[in-house]
């Protein structure tokens, strides 16, 4: 089971800012927290890059930190 809380401010045209929590509790292991933040930029209106810094382990009490980074392209509607 996971849960996810996610909250994005845009801050122009092409920049957005975002924040997260995700609560996973997998089968037969001990609930996982993560706390993640992170800067959106729309180099082109299909072509959006994004990065972000995750912490995850605070339910465990772990001092973790990880540097995320994505590429994400739009090819536009699907076609039916």
């Amino acid at each position: 089971m996971d849960f996810a809380f996610d909250y994005v401010r845009a801050l122009g045209e092409r920049t957005s800012v975002f924040a997260g929590l995700l609560i996973e509790k997998p089968l037969g292991f001990d609930t996982a927290v993560s706390l993640n933040q992170g800067i959106t930029y729309a180099l082109h209106p299909n072509l959006v890059v994004d990065v972000a810094v995750q912490q995850p382990g605070l339910a465990a009490g772990l001092r973790d930190y990880r540097v995320l980074t994505g590429l994400v392209y739009n090819f536009g509607r699907v076609s039916r």
